[in-house]
């Protein structure tokens, strides 16, 4: 069986996750809900922590090596309760078990590298930088594995529909819809190297 695991202290990890949320404000009934996650990649003594605009690298004693993904919040909440002055993960197949309490949570083991890179959003991205995405080069396994897969479909939908809506209302001055296409694409493929 797969299994990795990091052990760091507690006002350590905590401090780096307030850290980490402080961007997205207070945190309201609707944040604890949200679909904020934070992917975990245990490498060798370090724990990198990744949420969309926030990266975090942590030293600590790690055995073994992976890359898992859970609810922000929930982690935050889980870490801030627990009475321990040290938090101590496992991440077995498809579950964490942080301090005793076990999560199940998306996890892969690095056997290949097919998705071993972190998604790069800022804090407040929009449909337009997860449509950059697709210009990153990232596979359909990195962008499932980090919950934004949907969101990009999503996001495709959106500008289809919003270039229809757009050419109904400009053909009456000769722009086609290729025309709208076009523009789109190259501005995309201009700003696709960074955000």
């Amino acid at each position: 069986m797969n299994r990795s695991s990091f052990v760091v202290p507690k006002a350590e990890l905590l401090q780096c996750l307030k850290e980490m949320a402080r961007p997205f404000g207070r945190i309201t009934s609707q944040k604890l809900f949200s679909n904020l996650t934070v992917e975990l990649t245990i490498t060798d003594n370090l724990l990198t922590l990744v949420i969309p605009g926030v990266k975090v690298e942590l030293a600590c004693k790690t055995d073994s090596t992976c890359k898992a993904t859970i609810h922000f919040y929930y982690f935050l909440d889980v870490v801030k309760s627990t009475g321990r002055k040290e938090i101590s993960c496992v991440v077995t197949e498809n579950q964490i078990d942080i301090s005793g309490l076990k999560v199940d949570i998306s996890t892969t083991f690095f056997q290949n590298d097919s998705i071993l890179r972190s998604i790069k959003l800022p804090v407040n991205y929009t449909d337009y930088h997860l449509l950059l995405l697709d210009k990153h080069g990232y596979t359909d396994e990195e962008l499932l594995f980090n919950k934004i897969f949907a969101q990009i479909q999503y996001a495709k939908k959106s500008l289809r529909l919003n270039v229809n809506s757009t050419v109904n209302k400009l053909k009456v001055y000769g722009v086609r819809k290729s025309d709208i296409e076009e523009l789109i694409m190259r501005k995309l493929h201009e700003d696709a190297p960074n955000f």
